[in-house]
């Protein structure tokens, strides 16, 4: 029950509001609206991703990423069909537009917004251990597990 408050509270927060993702120091935040076409991202996004706001806002999450019939794009999918949060450790291997390449781990919160959008935090490291050793994947309400580019 902890873990759903704290992705409601977390819900609440960025719907309202998504300029408050700039006091995150390690999470990145990036908005999309119903057609997946970024319209956000903060700086922890950029900075994680050698990116820059220019090349990323107002371009599909589809040309930005290999995402098209992943389990990824069926997590966003779903959140945008349903308007629940839904969240999901994801083992990640590849190189991202910028070129810059990644072979780690990223927790990601998918929230729904207004008009149909959705909001995706998400934190990466190299190793699970960083950001997911409290997590219990045999657990009912456990996070999904998605593997992607690997």
């Amino acid at each position: 029950m902890e873990r759903d408050e704290l992705l409601s509270l977390i819900q609440t927060i960025l719907r309202h509001d998504p300029v408050v993702s700039s006091l995150f120091t390690d999470v990145g935040y990036v908005i999309c609206n119903r057609h997946l076409v970024h319209t956000y991202v903060n700086d922890v996004f950029l900075n994680r991703s050698h990116a820059e706001r220019k090349d990323i806002i107002g371009r599909s999450l589809y040309f930005e990423q290999g995402y098209e019939g992943t389990q990824i794009e069926q997590l966003y999918s779903m959140v945008m069909e349903t308007r629940m949060v839904a969240d999901a450790l994801v083992r990640y291997v590849g190189v991202a537009s910028s070129g810059k390449k990644f072979d780690g781990w990223f927790v990601v919160v998918v929230i729904p917004l207004e008009e149909g959008g959705i909001g995706v935090l998400s934190r990466f490291a190299k190793n699970r251990e960083e950001i997911a050793e409290e997590i219990d994947p045999d657990l009912p309400d456990a996070p999904r597990y998605i593997m992607l580019n690997s």
